[in-house]
C-alpha cells in the first residue's frame, strides 16, 4: 500500500516503558497475532493470527515502506535494512525462537555442509547478519541445486566464493563453521 503524494503521518511516540519492538509488535496487531516472524533481506516476513489487527499507519510511522498481504496470515512488511535485527528484537522481545520459513525444509547445518563439498572443501566462513559467507577449496564440488533447497537464497560472485541467506540461525552456524575450519575438522 502506498502513501498519497504529500500525505504526512505523525510521528510515533514509544514512551518510557516501551522498546521500539514493542512499538512495532503492538502495530502488528499485539504479541498474540505474531505467529512466526523472520526478516528476508529488506522485509519483516510475518505469519499472523488476523491480517486485519496491523495498524499500517503506525507502521508506516514507525519507517514501514509497505505492507504485502499474502496468503494465509503471511504478511511482509517492508522496513528496508534494519529488517534482520528489527526482526530478532521483535522475537526476544516476545521470547519466542527463531523458525525457518515455511517452504524451506529445517535447513540443517550438516546437510548445507554437505552440499558445500563436505567440512574438507571449507576454506573460510565469515557472517554478516543473515547471511554466511563462505569460500571453497574446490567449486566444482559444491552441489548448488541441493543449498537452493537448504537456504533461502544462494549467491555466487567468483566459483570459489558463496552468499548463503540462512535467516537467525547464521550467527549459530558460524560459530559452529569456524571452529571447524579454524582446527581442520572434517
Amino acid at each position: 500500500m502506498r502513501e498519497a503524494e504529500g500525505s504526512v503521518v505523525a510521528p510515533v511516540e514509544t514512551g518510557k516503558d516501551s522498546t521500539p519492538a514493542l512499538t512495532w509488535i503492538r502495530a502488528l496487531g499485539g504479541a498474540g497475532n505474531l505467529r512466526n516472524v523472520e526478516a528476508c533481506t529488506t522485509r519483516l516476513r510475518l505469519v499472523l493470527s488476523d491480517m486485519n489487527r496491523i495498524d499500517e499507519p503506525t507502521l508506516s510511522a514507525l519507517g514501514s515502506r509497505g505492507v504485502l498481504r499474502l496468503a494465509d496470515g503471511a504478511v511482509q512488511v517492508v522496513v528496508g535494512p534494519i529488517a534482520d535485527q528489527l526482526a530478532s528484537e521483535i522475537r526476544t522481545q516476545l521470547r519466542i525462537p527463531a523458525r525457518p520459513i515455511e517452504g524451506h525444509g529445517s535447513p540443517g547445518l550438516e546437510a548445507v555442509v554437505g552440499a558445500l563439498g563436505g567440512a574438507a572443501n571449507l576454506r573460510d566462513v565469515r557472517g554478516n547478519a543473515s547471511r554466511l559467507l563462505v569460500t571453497v577449496h574446490d567449486p566444482a564440488a559444491v552441489d548448488e541445486d541441493a543449498l537452493r533447497q537448504k537456504v533461502r537464497a544462494v549467491a555466487r560472485p567468483v566459483p570459489d566464493s558463496l552468499h548463503l541467506v540462512v535467516g537467525s540461525m547464521a550467527s549459530s552456524w558460524i560459530a559452529q563453521l569456524t571452529d571447524r575450519t579454524s582446527q581442520g575438522k572434517p
